[in-house]
């Protein structure tokens, strides 16, 4: 979970000697007598984050009523988040380590199953065990809310770059040997990745009518009966539109997501080349990502998803999927 106080330089505020009750006494931050700290873009980005994230109680909690922020349970949940990993980083990789997901074949959206692989495929490749365990509420154990996740031992870690940092805070590591400019490329290939990729299939899932109403919806709530099925779809893609929203992306027509789609894969394919990977004959935590996103858009069959298509474009892409799964996926 990213400090989003840092993330868009937002002050945060000392708390009040007072606290205010809602169901539990929570630590508020006010804004009220730091208005000229806050310009209006801040508190606009503020309002955005606030209605466009769902976030369980049991992993973080704060609200926005008029002027007063609380981020005293988001701090709390970053401290012991942190904590956790540097305790955990400390222990040998266990026996038994699990990866949680949706089921694949009924339940898993696109944007999760991209994540999903990219994780599993990232643990392959440091040689790693584990196993695979499918879990209907797999979303709601998770400790933010996201799929995957992954316990070793008592700790739990969930996302991407997370799992990375804990696995290689356990001494294993893709990008070791890699020099720092490298390094720095890599993280820039990945963030496009998330950027463009990541966005476009979200879209795809949630704003095309036909796939969101064909395929998406009917697989998210379909371990739930009528009308929390209904309901649960219903929460998540307004979430989906508010981050898209956000970010510049609901507004596209599905052409102008294509090309996006397009220039990425262009940008991928020039930087591959003739490589075995992207940096080389070994690969890294870059190489895992791509392989989540493209294999799972490569294999997925939506009604009217032009994305196959785009890819397939460039042939050294789709033999590097091949090559991946041939490499690691061959048990």
């Amino acid at each position: 979970m990213q400090n989003l106080s840092y993330l868009y330089n937002i002050p945060l505020f000392q708390p009040p000697t007072s606290s205010k009750t809602i169901g539990k006494t929570w630590g508020y931050y006010h804004a009220r007598n730091h208005k000229n700290n806050l310009s209006a873009t801040q508190r606009s980005i503020i309002r955005t984050l606030l209605s466009a994230t769902i976030f369980s109680p049991s992993t973080i909690w704060f609200q926005i009523e008029k002027d007063r922020l609380s981020f005293k349970v988001l701090e709390m949940a970053l401290v012991a988040d942190a904590l956790q990993a540097t305790i955990g980083a400390s222990e040998p990789w266990p026996d038994d380590v699990l990866l949680f997901q949706q089921y694949k074949a009924e339940q898993i959206t696109l944007p999760d199953c991209t994540q999903c692989l990219a994780v599993e495929a990232f643990l392959r490749m440091c040689g790693l065990r584990f196993n695979v365990k499918c879990k209907t509420n797999a979303e709601e154990m998770s400790p933010s809310g996201k799929v995957p996740f992954i316990q070793a031992g008592p700790y739990l870690v969930s996302e991407f770059d997370p799992v990375v940092g804990f696995v290689g805070r356990k001494g294993f590591s893709l990008s070791r040997d890699m020099s720092d400019t490298d390094r720095s490329e890599m993280r820039a290939y990945m963030s496009m990745l998330e950027n463009i990729l990541g966005n476009a299939e979200l879209y795809m899932a949630w704003l095309n009518p036909e796939i969101s109403k064909e395929v998406t919806k009917p697989r998210y709530g379909c371990s739930y009966p009528w009308p929390l099925n209904w309901v649960l779809a219903w929460r998540k893609q307004r979430a989906v539109i508010a981050r898209l929203t956000a970010n510049d992306w609901s507004s596209k027509s599905v052409e102008e997501v294509t090309e996006e789609v397009h220039t990425c894969c262009l940008a991928l394919s020039e930087k591959l080349d003739k490589k075995k990977f992207f940096f080389g004959d070994s690969p890294t935590e870059l190489d895992a990502l791509v392989y989540g996103h493209l294999y799972t858009l490569l294999t997925t069959k939506l009604p009217g998803g032009p994305f196959t298509s785009v890819i397939r474009e460039f042939q050294n892409l789709a033999e590097f999927c091949k090559r991946v799964d041939s490499a690691y996926f061959s048990d």
